[in-house]
């Protein structure tokens, strides 16, 4: 229950967030590795845990509206994995060079 909340929260914060995102990269054409350099020392990598946990959980409801992964130990084994896998997505992404 409580993953499918967080789906629709971080689908809404995406959907605010990408014309925020648009809109500053038209500021920043040009400098791009100047850009990649700010990103990879910010707290970027906290949205990029968002877009990974929304993707791999829409993955999940696409599962659902299939009709598969109703029964209840799958049901909680695919809520588990959706919800842990962004983490090592980002740690592999923040020590990446």
């Amino acid at each position: 229950m409580i993953t499918s909340l967080i789906h629709r929260v971080s689908g809404i914060a995406m959907g605010l967030a990408w014309p925020v995102l648009g809109v500053a990269g038209f500021y920043a054409a040009g400098n791009w590795s100047r850009v990649v350099d700010w990103a990879r020392g910010s707290q970027l990598g906290y949205p990029v845990v968002f877009r990974v946990y929304h993707m791999i959980n829409g993955i999940r409801h696409l599962c659902y509206d299939l009709g598969y992964g109703f029964d209840l130990a799958l049901l909680n084994r695919l809520e588990w994995l959706s919800s842990h896998w962004p983490l090592p997505v980002l740690c592999c992404w923040l020590r990446s060079d």
